[in-house]
């Protein structure tokens, strides 16, 4: 009899063990994963309620707290001196438009309408440089000016 309890408190002892260790690892996440690169693998998971922060010589990692995925790109603009005082006025415009501008030499505009049909092109040959739109329909126009290096900056235009 003895033998027969001995067996059964065995066997529920271990069940009540097998039952923790199954559960023991286990959380209810909204989602997870594996993740590869060249410095190692991880895996992860969303929504866990506990968390560690891990910290070595160069990174740290944050274990079980929620954190926003960002994507982020940053985009190194370069300043073109050329047109850094570059103005365009009147915008609207009723009959004409001024462009003025720091420098000429190399410079270069082109008016084109809303389909890219080239109206006109010329070079700047002064500072201040009125170009007439009174015959041009009322409508968005386009004017690019070109540099020097291949540079240029587009402007939309509109026409009253």
């Amino acid at each position: 009899m003895m033998n027969k309890f001995s067996v059964i408190s065995l066997l529920m002892l271990t069940s009540t063990f097998q039952m923790i260790s199954v559960s023991a690892q286990q959380s209810n996440v909204a989602t997870g994963g594996n993740a590869s690169g060249s410095g190692g693998t991880v895996s992860y998971s969303v929504g866990q309620v506990v968390f560690t922060t891990n910290t070595g010589p160069s990174n740290t990692v944050a274990q079980g707290v929620q954190q926003p995925y960002e994507i982020s790109q940053v985009v190194a603009i370069e300043e073109n001196a050329l047109f850094a005082d570059l103005l365009i006025y009147p915008n609207p415009t009723l009959d004409q438009i001024v462009l003025s501008v720091q420098q000429t030499e190399g410079v270069s505009y082109a008016l084109c309408n809303a389909s890219g049909k080239l109206i006109e092109a010329h070079p700047l040959m002064s500072l201040l440089t009125s170009i007439d739109m009174s015959g041009l329909s009322p409508a968005a126009y386009y004017i690019t000016l070109s540099g020097k290096n291949s540079s240029s900056r587009t402007f939309k235009i509109v026409k009253n």
